[in-house]
């Protein structure tokens, strides 16, 4: 051992006599993160993401990779920076990249590379692109949450016991696997929802639900006269567009769902149903501008005033394959639609007949008057002949128990 050392020693003297020069050798270690900073934002505007990295040898490559779950594609982008041992990184994502949906959850992470070849890939992160106008209050209860920033704790109160309601309501018709969590943001006006709204191409809509993340947007007044008229309208709609997401599986076989169905749906379930379009159907079939059922296979016209001509027809039609076939035949539907079936092949598995023979039968059973052909509709005879014999027996019976010559006896009341 002692040999080992002073040959060491030996040999560094000889070196250094030499000239050349001694150097430490360090391990170069490759990009690390010095911090990570919370993606910044005013709502409706584009984040911008963080980053400050550390590297040996000069930092060269940074990306940012991102991915909302409404999306099948990732995001993957070069940030700005300026290249050196110690940099800091931006990214400033563009609505031509990706358009964040209002309290979309979003996942991003960051990759990096330096000069010696070097890589890091961060955690992955989550923040949800919440409307932070405004700071939200919550009440839970099971797989709901409502938020809302005006307005007391009675009226999310009153809000939770709607949508617990309401979920419940529609279920028994869709009979889907209830979804694991859904959260309802409730706006005080329109001007405040218009934004969120908006975002969602939903331009004249009270509401809308996204189901792929399980939020909904509604607007709804505290404190005013139609308060509860408005939350029992507008959140076991949209709970509604929520379960048949959940019914037929995925986003695909949910966006190709029949339009009449899917809202239809939607405006039965609602427990504040719409005074005016009764009187808006019968409207549009004395002037003859019902809309054809296979038209309403087909997302609803833009136009507000066939838009609610459309609610309005559809809800007739859904009301009518409940009334008629129970609510069985929907499910049945549903599950039809699961398969990836047709707007018209969906119903003649599920109903027996063509999309033309069942708006033939709704038009003459529904629209022009005639009561649906029901199982107790269909036993009325039965009924009308038993009141009758009830009524009637009696009568009967006294008369034949009579002799000749002899009053009947006084009935006992």
């Amino acid at each position: 051992m002692t040999f080992v050392i002073r040959l060491t020693v030996g040999i560094v003297w000889l070196l250094s006599a030499a000239g050349l020069p001694l150097r430490t050798v360090h391990a170069q270690t490759g990009p690390r993160v010095v911090t990570m900073g919370v993606p910044e934002y005013v709502f409706g505007q584009a984040p911008t993401f963080t980053i400050n990295l550390a590297a040996d040898s000069p930092i060269v490559a940074v990306t940012l990779n991102l991915r909302t779950p409404d999306v099948a594609w990732t995001v993957s982008d070069t940030a700005r920076f300026i290249a050196g041992t110690e940099v800091t990184a931006t990214y400033t994502l563009q609505p031509s990249k990706r358009r964040l949906q209002p309290f979309s959850p979003v996942e991003y992470w960051w990759e990096a590379r330096d000069e010696a070849g070097n890589f890091l890939e961060t955690a992955h992160q989550t923040f949800r692109h919440l409307d932070n106008r405004f700071e939200w209050q919550s009440l839970s209860e099971e797989r709901l949450t409502v938020w809302w920033y005006r307005g007391d704790r009675a009226y999310g109160r009153t809000a939770l016991d709607i949508a617990s309601n309401g979920l419940m309501q529609a279920n028994r018709d869709i009979r889907a696997a209830l979804p694991e969590k859904v959260d309802i943001y409730l706006y005080a006006n329109e001007t405040d929802a218009q934004l969120a709204l908006s975002a969602a191409n939903r331009l004249w809509a009270d509401g809308h639900a996204n189901p792929v993340f399980g939020t909904i947007v509604a607007t709804v007044p505290p404190d005013d006269i139609e308060t509860i008229t408005r939350m029992g309208r507008e959140i076991p709609h949209e709970l509604t567009h929520i379960l048949l997401y959940q019914a037929v599986g995925d986003a695909d076989r949910f966006a190709a769902l029949p339009a009449w169905l899917n809202e239809g749906l939607a405006v039965l379930n609602q427990s504040s149903p719409d005074a005016a379009a009764a009187t808006t159907l019968a409207g549009a079939q004395a002037n003859n501008q019902l809309q054809s059922l296979a038209a309403l296979c087909a997302p609803f016209p833009a136009d507000p005033a066939q838009a609610q001509l459309a609610y309005a027809q559809s809800e007739s039609v859904v009301r009518y394959i409940r009334d008629r076939f129970g609510s069985r035949a929907i499910s049945n539907m549903l599950q039809a639609y699961r398969e990836g079936q047709a707007c018209g092949s969906g119903v003649q598995t599920a109903l027996g007949m063509s999309l033309a023979d069942l708006e033939a039968q709704w038009l003459k059973d529904a629209v022009n008057g005639a009561a649906p052909a029901s199982r107790a509709e269909s036993a009325l005879p039965l009924l009308v002949v038993g009141a009758i014999m009830i009524v009637v027996a009696p009568i009967v019976f006294s008369l034949v128990i009579q002799r000749p010559g002899r009053r009947a006896a006084p009935r006992v009341v």
